[in-house]
């Protein structure tokens, strides 16, 4: 029998991702509520996500929720963000990929 002598070392070990509130991953500054379930890193080495659920109000820093308005993927219930030129527009809907089945619903 072959014994690897990296064996353990090179085992990847398996931790569950940990969850972390928004409210502590973002600077609370304007007030959104998302179209759809939203989900990101927080650290990605140490398996720490932050996670929006859809129709519920959250609050995030003025940056994020005037990249994520842009992207389509929330709307902006309370407070004031700046407006987007037609580059910045550009860029952050040049980030966004969109998955389905292709088909029609209904």
């Amino acid at each position: 029998m072959f014994n690897h002598p990296n064996f353990i070392r090179r085992r990847e070990k398996l931790k569950p991702v940990e969850f972390q509130p928004v409210s502590e991953v973002f600077e609370p500054q304007v007030g959104v509520i998302p179209k759809s379930d939203l989900s990101g890193w927080v650290d990605r080495r140490r398996k720490v996500k932050w996670s929006m659920s859809a129709g519920r109000k959250y609050y995030l820093n003025e940056a994020k929720a005037r990249e994520f308005e842009t992207k389509g993927f929330l709307d902006i219930v309370s407070g004031a963000v700046a407006p987007v030129s037609d580059d910045e527009r550009a860029e952050f809907l040049s980030q966004v990929t969109r998955i389905s089945m292709g088909g029609t619903n209904g």
